[in-house]
């Protein structure tokens, strides 16, 4: 009844040339491709220092083991949302699709930042496949944020995947708070279609 799909091989012709609607889904990429020195120089002086405090506050990232990590994940998105009034918009039943479908394929990173008294206090996932990762979610919890586990865990996560040769890294969005990471707009086709004009 409805098919959409996104590549970043697509053009606006392609889909004007078979029928398609189209839109631009629009995100943020960092090229993989600099050593480590200049990925940290193209980020802000403040998210610098975010890295570099959540490292002298003893916070450690580590990979995680999927086991039982969907429920982690969401519990600390559910503590993220509530700081807005807010609920996510998708379960713990989602995340575990995710991990179920891909992780065995070593496609998925699952990340867990833990406070010096050992303490999981942030999570993230991050898939990264062909050239190219990608930022799929990440969460923390309030009360400990001001160790910087957010920042913590993206500088992991970016050093994994170029170390493993991807070549970009999608920050799945263009939200203001991606730009401190020394990132460049992106954009990519997304094209859809219908069988029925009301779907």
């Amino acid at each position: 009844l409805h098919l959409e799909v996104t590549d970043r091989q697509f053009t606006i012709e392609d889909g004007v040339a078979h029928g398609y609607a189209h839109r631009l889904v629009r995100t943020f990429v960092t090229d993989l491709t600099q050593d480590e020195d200049r990925l940290l120089a193209n980020m802000t002086s403040a998210c610098r220092r975010a890295i570099r405090k959540a490292e002298k506050s003893g916070v450690t990232v580590e990979v995680a083991d999927p086991e039982g990590f969907a429920e982690e994940y969401h519990a600390q998105l559910c503590d993220v949302f509530a700081k807005q009034g807010l609920r996510p918009t998708y379960s713990p039943a989602r995340v575990q699709q995710l991990i179920d479908h891909v992780h065995p394929s070593g496609d998925l990173l699952l990340l867990r930042v833990r406070d010096p008294e050992g303490r999981c206090i942030a999570t993230g996932i991050f898939p990264g496949f062909n050239t190219f990762s990608f930022f799929w979610g990440n969460a923390s919890l309030r009360e400990h944020q001001i160790l910087r586990p957010n920042e913590a865990v993206h500088w992991f996560a970016m050093r994994h995947w170029k170390q493993r040769g991807m070549r970009q890294h999608d920050w799945g969005g263009a939200n203001p708070y991606k730009a401190k990471y020394g990132v460049v707009p992106y954009a990519t086709v997304a094209l859809r279609r219908s069988r029925h004009a009301l779907i």
